[in-house]
């Protein structure tokens, strides 16, 4: 007999559970209880991705990824088009630091003192993702002129 869950995150909606230590993904879109499964379902043409985990909710097909070797989720689960505007913001980031604007490190840190320290691409909602998209673009536009 297990506990009462203990919200971990309430931005990624994650129960677990104390006595169990068993995970329970609830959609924000549908309240549905999300499914733990490999990547070989959620990506059948993606041998390399075989043995990584997925939440997925199957009414609504928003899922979200786990950490690697972990069945911790790396963020909250996401629609088709919130997982293209996250994508499209970790390329405005990352463009930051490939393209040696800044490192890695100091991209990440940019980002936090532009939106706060907990903020996390796989948390923020489609309005937070253009935002950074625009805040990254326009930082590369300002050091090019420079």
């Amino acid at each position: 007999m297990s506990s009462a869950p203990v919200f971990r995150n309430e931005s990624v909606r994650v129960k677990e559970y104390q006595t169990s230590g068993a995970m329970i993904v609830i959609c924000p879109y549908c309240d549905a209880e999300a499914k733990l499964v490999s990547g070989d379902v959620v990506f059948p043409h993606r041998p390399d991705l075989k043995n990584k985990h997925f939440y997925r909710c199957e009414p609504c097909s928003a899922r979200v990824g786990c950490h690697p070797g972990t069945t911790t989720p790396m963020g909250s689960l996401a629609s088709k088009e919130l997982r293209y505007q996250r994508s499209l913001a970790h390329l405005a980031l990352d463009a930051l630091w490939k393209r040696n604007y800044m490192t890695r490190q100091e991209a990440y840190l940019w980002l936090a003192q532009e939106f706060g320290a907990s903020t996390h691409i796989g948390q923020s909602d489609e309005a937070t993702c253009r935002k950074i998209r625009q805040l990254a673009n326009e930082y590369r536009r300002k050091a090019d002129e420079c």
